[in-house]
């Protein structure tokens, strides 16, 4: 039972790891191409709420593009909520198995490596461009989101930009999964417990005669 308990405590740490490092990367204003115009910018401060941009309404914009964009925002909106849901189950897990935390390191690392190999594994064979379709269809209304080549969404953001996105993202989670997996392996209540008792019985003893 316990351990369940700090599986499932390691998997909601990894959840927030995962949703907060994603929030990271996407407000950093560097992810967004240096080519790409002002307009960029304030779709992401719009996106996150980092200010309030007059982007509804604006003129480089049509209305389908604008309803995209609010659906878009309303998603972030519900994983953020998900994320402080997920970031107060891991704060009370961490306290109840706090004795343990070594073990829930071990969980943190290893099942977030096993996830991002297995999921960039999955991505490879099944190609970026369908998955990115297949998430599109459904997150959003049908035909809501697809958009011409002329669009200013599609020169703003296309394809390539979500994939060098997803490489980032991809190599930020294996740092911090490995500095986890790191911090476990070279953990000193790793090291075998008899260590010293080997050395102590290993010095000479004196008889006496």
């Amino acid at each position: 039972m316990l351990k369940l308990a700090h599986i499932a405590t390691a998997l909601i740490v990894n959840i927030v790891i995962t949703s907060c490092l994603f929030f990271l990367l996407a407000v950093t204003p560097s992810v967004f191409m240096e080519s790409t115009p002002p307009l960029a910018s304030e779709i992401r401060s719009y996106l996150f709420d980092l200010k309030k941009p007059l982007l509804i309404g604006s003129p480089q914009l049509n209305s389908k593009e604008e309803r995209h964009l609010l659906d878009v925002k309303r998603i972030l909106q519900n994983v953020s909520w998900i994320t402080l849901l997920a970031t107060t189950l891991a704060i009370f897990g961490l306290l109840l198995c706090w004795r343990k935390k070594g073990v829930i390191i071990k969980y943190i690392g290893r099942s977030g490596l096993i996830g991002l190999t297995f999921t960039m594994t999955y991505l490879s064979v099944s190609g970026f461009r369908n998955n990115f379709i297949w998430l599109h269809s459904l997150l959003f209304p049908p035909d809501s989101w697809w958009f011409n080549e002329e669009s200013t969404l599609i020169r703003l953001f296309p394809l390539e930009f979500f994939q060098e996105f997803t490489v980032n993202y991809v190599i930020l989670l294996a740092l911090v999964f490995s500095i986890f997996w790191w911090i476990n392996h070279n953990s000193p209540s790793d090291q075998p417990a008899y260590k010293g008792n080997q050395q102590s019985n290993s010095q000479p003893r004196s008889e006496n005669h």
